[in-house]
């Protein structure tokens, strides 16, 4: 049993880029395929929560929840940043979500 652990630890040493990346590119389709299962439908809080900022950071420039409150939101600039990007370039709410 050692011995089985060993060469196959040793295999993947070998191909640690290709084992990497194959992991990187399932992660990734595993994501876009829940993407479409879940469709366009917001179901969480959160994920409410920093599109709305994306929609505003992409419509206005204006890093709100919405146009009545002023700079009220909460939540981090990272994420609302990189959806708000997506959505000036014409992403819906399925593939940026």
């Amino acid at each position: 049993m050692q011995a089985f652990l060993f060469r196959f630890c040793r295999f993947l040493e070998d191909r640690d880029q290709w084992v990497v990346g194959g992991l990187i590119g399932v992660l990734v389709y595993a994501g876009i395929l829940y993407s479409f299962y879940l469709q366009d439908v917001l179901r969480y809080f959160d994920e409410r929560d920093y599109y709305a900022v994306a929609q505003m950071l992409a419509d206005s420039g204006q890093y709100v929840n919405n146009m009545t409150s002023g700079a009220s939101a909460f939540r981090p600039i990272g994420y609302p940043a990189v959806l708000s990007a997506a959505i000036f370039f014409g992403a819906e709410a399925v593939v940026s979500g």
